[in-house]
């Protein structure tokens, strides 16, 4: 018993030895700190909702969907104003990446319910999981399937939205000529 006291003691000894010494390097040393942290860009835990899917999008992936988007419009440019507002009608009926999250978090949940309910209890852990990937989607704009479907090039409705003003765009400007 008297060697377990000895031992916390010592360890006592030691963390507040330590505590003092970071301290004294905290004073030495804060200046230079605050002002590294004023210059730095501060990580945002909740990002901005409109452009939190394309932050957490790689660079490479957004500027695909970004060509594909002025491809698309080039190319309509070329044809009449009748495939352009078939173009238009598709866009309004295109899924957007909430949506297209959401759909699939539904159908994962009630798929893990009924084999929760048919084969195993183990399968009811899954819509656990499910929830925690909508929430954390939800605050910062990312969950394990968003990659994927981007790279898929399921878009955010502010992309969708960019391609519609382009493609008005067009349409405004074959009738004035």
């Amino acid at each position: 018993m008297a060697c377990g006291r000895r031992k916390t003691y010592a360890a006592d000894l030691w963390t507040r030895g330590q505590e003092i010494v970071t301290r004294a390097a905290w004073r030495a040393s804060a200046p230079r700190i605050i002002l590294r942290m004023k210059e730095a860009t501060p990580m945002k835990i909740i990002q901005p909702t409109t452009t939190r899917v394309e932050r957490n999008t790689e660079e490479e992936i957004n500027a695909g969907i970004r060509r594909d988007t002025e491809i698309r419009i080039a190319a309509y440019k070329q044809v009449g104003p009748h495939a352009i507002r078939r173009r238009l009608d598709k866009l309004d009926r295109e899924w957007d990446i909430e949506r297209t999250l959401e759909a699939n978090a539904a159908a994962i949940t009630l798929l893990s319910l009924f084999l929760g309910k048919t084969k195993s209890r183990l399968f009811y852990a899954v819509p656990a999981f499910v929830a925690g990937f909508l929430l954390q989607h939800a605050v910062q704009g990312w969950c394990p399937p968003l990659p994927v479907l981007r790279r898929l090039g399921v878009r955010t409705p502010q992309e969708i939205e960019e391609e519609r003003r382009g493609l008005l765009a067009a349409m405004r400007g074959r009738r004035r000529h």
